[in-house]
């Protein structure tokens, strides 16, 4: 499955909408502008809630908590590198999945355990 992010060239705070392979819109996400941290509401069409993204201040390394029905779900925690970005996504059980990226080229691949289950990749101009 394919999904496409739109961003806004010009907003106020974090918005944009997904879309799946036909171009036709399938979620929303909406950030908030002048907050302590990062966070994002990731919603349907119908402006139903799906998952909360929430910035946890105040820790070793920049971490993130997904919230979905009111209760933290995951823990997306930033490791410690020069160039590359590289994420850890602790969810419950032992299916961890490690996100390694490129700062540079912003082109992002999901693995759990050896297995490459997603990637993301960023086109500047389309």
């Amino acid at each position: 499955m394919i999904y496409k992010i739109k961003e806004k060239f010009w907003s106020l705070g974090d918005e944009f909408s997904i879309y799946d392979e036909f171009d036709n819109e399938v979620f929303k996400v909406y950030g908030k502008a002048f907050s302590w941290g990062d966070k994002l509401s990731f919603q349907d069409l119908d402006g139903n809630e799906l998952a909360f993204i929430d910035q946890k201040l105040l820790s070793w390394k920049p971490c993130y908590k997904i919230i979905i029905d009111g209760e933290e779900f995951a823990q997306g925690i930033k490791e410690w590198t020069w160039f590359k970005k590289k994420f850890t996504l602790d969810v419950p059980g032992p299916n961890d999945y490690q996100i390694d990226g490129s700062f540079w080229q912003h082109e992002f691949v999901f693995t759990r355990g050896d297995q490459e289950v997603a990637s993301v990749s960023k086109q500047m101009w389309s």
